[in-house]
């Protein structure tokens, strides 16, 4: 009986001591680290893109390099513009907002509007055989745009497109900044990591 009772006593403190643990470093919550935001930086977090460096576009694809190897088999690091129509679903964009997303492979979404004007400008970064055609460019789905919490740039939160070449279409998955890694363009130690 003593056996039984001493059991449950150390199972009940051991899940106690689990949910302590698990609970204790929830979303608001930091441990260890500074509770400051931007530490000292011109960077206003919770944006859609009005507060923005005069470089922003520069900075994300230094902080977001290309991963992926063109037909010679190397790493070149450089980006292509491909056009792209601009998906009806984002007809009801902020005005005056610019959201971003990027690609684990380093590719870049930018959707911005400028009074009635909407742009998506698309750097896809360099692929098998996109040397010898030119690459077209379709949504799969419409993107998801969202105002950022962490970051000055609105969030593309999640954008699927394809991208033809003569192998077939690339499918590229468009996230928002900050959540494959840190970046300068939200809040001092917001990162949150991205996985499949």
């Amino acid at each position: 009986m003593k056996t039984r009772a001493k059991q449950m006593i150390l199972g009940f403190l051991s899940l106690s001591l689990a949910g302590l643990i698990l609970t204790s470093c929830g979303a608001d919550n930091s441990s260890g680290g500074s509770n400051s935001n931007n530490s000292g930086s011109s960077i206003t977090a919770s944006g859609n893109g009005n507060s923005l460096p005069s470089n922003w576009r520069n900075v994300i694809m230094n902080e977001y390099p290309c991963t992926t190897y063109n037909a010679n088999g190397s790493n070149s690091q450089s980006r292509r513009t491909l056009s792209l129509s601009t998906s009806s679903s984002i007809a009801s964009i902020n005005a005056n907002s610019i959201h971003a997303g990027v690609t684990v492979e380093g590719d870049v979404l930018i959707i911005r509007r400028s009074g009635n004007t909407i742009t998506t400008e698309l750097y896809a970064c360099e692929r098998p055989n996109f040397n010898s055609s030119r690459p077209t460019a379709q949504y799969a789905t419409s993107p998801v745009l969202n105002t950022s919490r962490y970051c000055s740039v609105g969030e593309i939160s999640a954008a699927n497109i394809y991208v033809g070449s003569s192998y077939g279409n690339y499918q590229l998955a468009f996230f928002p900044i900050g959540y494959s890694g840190a970046s300068s363009l939200c809040s001092s130690g917001y990162s949150y990591s991205y996985s499949y």
